[in-house]
């Protein structure tokens, strides 16, 4: 509630505010609320960029982002410290949010140009050797703590190649869809399995001049 002016030494506090100036101050707190700016009453700050996307800055802290009819996304803000230091957004030109922390300097959000698939969306290793498409929408994963991940509308389903046998399980080294519509995979043993619909089954056994198999293709007369 105070106006001070700077243009002698030292400033001097006006007293009393003229009213035009005092709605000036109230316009511009408004604009740069609407920009994500945190008030001092630390009440919520929305940020709408160019897409339509509403960023909330919470009185808790917390940092969401949400579009209309959907279920606003929560955002990780650890990187920023102390989570109630977001004190203003700001999108540029090119569409990212810059955010102005009070504790840890700036920081830029941008889309993320490509998705990550690993362990924590269910993948057994975070290691993968191979992967193939079949059907449309439907991924198969090799990796190497042994067989393969069935990846499907976002569920995870394993297939060791031996899940009977002790022992390590064989990693998937290499697949292959053949023209009749079946699956191939090998083993980093030389053992070759193919997918039979339920479950791989072993096609042809180690052999001793293949003892470990990187890749497989099939010529034109189906071998």
């Amino acid at each position: 509630d105070e106006v001070w002016r700077v243009s002698s030494v030292p400033p001097r506090r006006m007293d009393p505010v003229d009213a035009g100036l005092s709605a000036a101050f109230g316009e511009d707190l408004a604009r740069r609320a609407r920009g994500g700016r945190a008030m001092p009453d630390n009440a919520p700050a929305p940020l709408v960029d160019r897409a339509g996307r509403v960023w909330v800055r919470s009185a808790v802290g917390g940092l969401s982002v949400s579009v209309s009819g959907a279920t606003p996304r929560v955002l990780d803000a650890s990187m920023v410290g102390d989570p109630t230091a977001l004190s203003e957004m700001l999108e540029d030109r090119e569409g990212n949010v810059w955010i102005a922390s009070g504790t840890n300097g700036l920081f830029r959000l941008r889309e993320s140009r490509v998705g990550v698939l690993d362990q924590s969306d269910g993948l057994r290793d975070s290691a993968v050797l191979a992967v193939m498409e079949h059907p449309p929408g439907c991924y198969w994963i090799g990796n190497r703590s042994g067989g393969v991940d069935r990846w499907q509308d976002g569920v995870v389903t394993h297939h060791d190649f031996d899940p009977g046998s002790p022992g390590p399980k064989r990693p998937a080294s290499a697949m292959h869809l053949a023209r009749d519509g079946r699956l191939w995979a090998a083993s980093r043993d030389g053992s070759i399995f193919y997918w039979n619909g339920v479950s791989f089954q072993l096609a042809y056994p180690k052999q001793v001049h293949a003892t470990r198999i990187d890749s497989m293709q099939e010529d034109g007369d189906g071998r």
